[in-house]
């Protein structure tokens, strides 16, 4: 790095800052990498994680922004991810079955990113992952962290928002209009962590004056509500909802022409 500058010092640190990768600042000024990062190391500069540099290397964008404040479609994800998503090191995946392809669609466009679906044939699914340190750190910040199924925590600023729960709901609820007996009646039906149902409880009572008694099946936390109760909660979650699960806003529709009858 001798014959270089100390203005062109500063403008390495500058551009890789940001965002440039030091293999492409060192094919440029025409060093070895390795100078490259030894500068870096020796002004201070925070390097770039590894998921980063693959993916920038690879030619991919992401927002890692989406999840540093929460509006209606961030806490809406954070709930689904709660409820569907896996997270392994620093990877973000979501699964979904062949007919909720498009949601994972959504899903791909709420990051702006440019990686493409990937179709899983043994499964008859669709699969969307990338690979993000920072996405990962504030989802564990709002409680979406690796093998989640028995330990999920609601944040406490998401307790009372219902684009969250309606993401939880779309990712491991059940609801409609179903037969009992000899009548029809709306139901919802939820499993998910004890923190999860005993949070999503709280949100019932403090919300609609609705009082839920969880239980467990087989190890299974759960709750179940059924008749207007189960139609207050459902369509309050999806009342002019931007960003829903397509089948399961069209069975809050049914549920809501019930509740009129």
């Amino acid at each position: 790095m001798a014959r270089l500058t100390k203005i062109q010092h500063q403008n390495i640190v500058n551009r890789y800052q940001a965002g440039e990768l030091c293999s492409d600042l060192s094919r440029e000024f025409g060093v070895d990498r390795s100078s490259v990062y030894e500068l870096l190391k020796r002004k201070g500069v925070q390097m770039q994680d590894k998921s980063y540099v693959f993916r920038k290397a690879s030619g991919h964008c992401l927002d890692e922004t989406v999840f540093e404040s929460t509006t209606d479609d961030s806490a809406y994800w954070i709930g689904f991810l709660l409820a569907d998503g896996a997270i392994v090191d620093t990877t973000v995946a979501l699964c979904l079955q062949d007919q909720d392809s498009f949601h994972l669609e959504k899903f791909r466009q709420f990051f702006v990113g440019t990686q493409s679906l990937v179709k899983v044939e043994s499964t008859k699914s669709w699969r969307y992952a990338f690979q993000s340190q920072k996405i990962v750190n504030d989802l564990g910040v709002w409680g979406v962290t690796p093998r989640k199924s028995a330990t999920a925590t609601v944040h406490p600023d998401l307790v009372m928002n219902r684009h969250f729960w309606r993401g939880v709901v779309d990712g491991d609820g059940m609801l409609g209009v179903y037969k009992n007996h000899a009548k029809t009646t709306a139901r919802l039906d939820l499993c998910g962590s004890q923190n999860v149902i005993s949070s999503f409880c709280s949100f019932a009572v403090q919300c609609f004056g609705i009082t839920l008694k969880p239980g467990t099946h087989r190890n299974i936390h759960r709750v179940q509500v059924g008749g207007h109760p189960a139609a207050k909660i459902v369509n309050a979650l999806y009342e002019s909802a931007a960003t829903a699960l397509d089948r399961k806003a069209l069975s809050a529709y049914e549920v809501w022409q019930w509740s009129w009858k």
